[in-house]
């Protein structure tokens, strides 16, 4: 009865338990980088410290080195998806496309224009992601300031955005070029 208010037996994903958790008083925390600062709160350096299981200084540190790690974590895997961009499915998507306009000029010259939209379908979301490797790649240069949190904000809000519009991007052509082009599996 004490702490019946953290039982929830449902899907904690959905937007229905953030209602819920909001309707009982409980915090909510989206992402990581929001709740890790939770751990140097008041409530559980009292709690830890009651029990003579953490100090202060140690939850600290844990927080620190838990962000640390999501920065770097977040590092790694930006700059890869930057390289696959780069030399994976923007080389096949034009790939695919320099085989498609091959195919439309024949088609044009034997006055079958109608027969290259799958062209115009192809160019916009290669144009799209054109430009959102270079903005990957711009918010990926960042610096980091040594402050850790204000670091990890930065991929949180920054990083993993650029990276999802890459992603999304890769999605759509990946339904438009040609199996035997793509160089990933599907």
């Amino acid at each position: 009865r004490q702490h019946g208010s953290i039982i929830f037996n449902g899907d904690s994903y959905s937007a229905a338990w953030h209602q819920e958790a909001k309707r009982r008083g409980l915090p909510h925390y989206r992402t990581t980088v929001d709740a890790l600062p939770a751990l140097v709160s008041p409530e559980s350096v009292a709690t830890f410290g009651a029990y003579q299981v953490l100090s202060r200084r140690e939850l600290e540190s844990r927080r620190d080195i838990y962000l640390e790690r999501y920065v770097n974590d977040i590092a790694v895997e930006s700059r890869l998806a930057l390289r696959m961009a780069r030399t994976l499915i923007l080389p096949a998507a034009m790939d695919y496309q320099t085989r498609l306009a091959s195919t439309a000029q024949t088609l044009r010259a034997l006055k079958k224009p109608h027969c290259t939209t799958v062209l115009d379908e192809l160019s916009r979301p290669m144009a799209q992601l054109q430009k959102a490797i270079g903005q990957l790649a711009a918010v990926i240069d960042h610096k980091t300031r040594g402050d850790v949190l204000a670091d990890a904000r930065y991929a949180r809000d920054r990083i993993l955005p650029a990276m999802e519009r890459v992603r999304s991007i890769a999605d759509t052509l990946e339904t438009l070029v040609a199996d035997e082009h793509w160089p990933l599996p599907t």
